[in-house]
């Protein structure tokens, strides 16, 4: 826990959001020390129920579900084949609320409940063609991302996890240069949380707020990310850019870092929607 601790100081204070890097930033000349940017962002989390335990899972209802602001910072540094990208991004706590799948909710809290989500990415781009006005490139990414999930039921009973989870993976971005003033972006990123980059903890208290059961547990995900973005340039390199990102995670945690389901005690089965407005200044 000392450990646990420790990491999680260290990602609050470093902090993200599982976004994508937008190339806005390829046609500034290599020596640009960077370009920050801020970013306004609402995300729309859901976690459904495992109906299925065996792999490849399969997500059902009761869900959880909250809606979440946030705020990204992003730093560019430009180099002369490449370009490294740089954010931050940390959203405000939520209240996490049960669908049935109608829409009810008889099973949480939800002035007792929380969700809160934050980390850091990093991402390599490089240019893999361009052809007229169509651009591809390809990225190396790596970050971390740390989720602290309360759970409060009607019962009595509750359940907290925290997770800090490392993860790697590509990235392939197409812009489309549409005027001299527009560009559009689509994109797909693959994201992995190896067992061992993964720490997570979980307590469950029966209805006398007695521990009833504690466990350390390490995770293997698999999470995508898909997209679109369009971007305005306005004067000195500056832009205005608005989108869209699509998350799935999914994947198992043991109490041994495994590939395989073995002695289960967390899961994630989540969807979020993200959309933002991103100002480079």
């Amino acid at each position: 826990m000392v450990l646990f601790r420790r990491v999680l100081v260290f990602t609050i204070l470093l902090t993200i959001h599982a976004g994508s890097f937008f190339s806005v930033a390829q046609d500034l000349p290599a020596g640009n020390p960077f370009l920050p940017d801020i970013s306004a962002e609402f995300w729309m989390y859901r976690s459904f129920s495992q109906q299925k335990a065996t792999f490849p899972m399969k997500a059902g209802y009761p869900a959880l579900k909250t809606t979440l602001p946030a705020l990204g910072f992003r730093w560019v540094f430009p180099a002369e084949k490449s370009v490294h990208f740089l954010k931050i991004s940390v959203s405000l706590p939520g209240r996490l609320v049960s669908d049935n799948g109608t829409g009810n909710d008889y099973l949480t809290l939800k002035n007792r409940t929380g969700y809160f989500r934050t980390g850091l990415d990093y991402a390599l781009d490089k240019s893999l063609f361009r052809w007229k006005f169509v651009e591809a490139r390809h990225q190396l990414q790596s970050g971390l991302l740390y989720e602290s999930r309360i759970l409060a039921y009607h019962s009595g009973a509750m359940e907290i996890t925290r997770d800090i989870q490392a993860y790697l993976g590509p990235g392939l971005h197409a812009r489309f240069h549409l005027t001299p003033g527009w560009q559009a972006e689509t994109f797909f990123d693959a994201r992995f949380y190896l067992p061992w980059l993964n720490y997570g903890y979980l307590e469950s208290f029966d209805e006398e707020k007695t521990e009833v059961y504690t466990s350390g547990y390490r995770g293997f995900y698999y999470h995508t990310l898909t997209g679109v973005a369009f971007t305005r340039n306005l004067a000195e390199k500056r832009a205005l850019t608005a989108g869209f990102t699509q998350n799935h995670l999914v994947g198992f945690a043991n109490t041994e870092p495994l590939f395989y389901l073995s002695h289960l005690v967390h899961f994630k089965l989540d969807r979020m929607c993200c959309f933002f407005i991103r100002v480079t200044i």
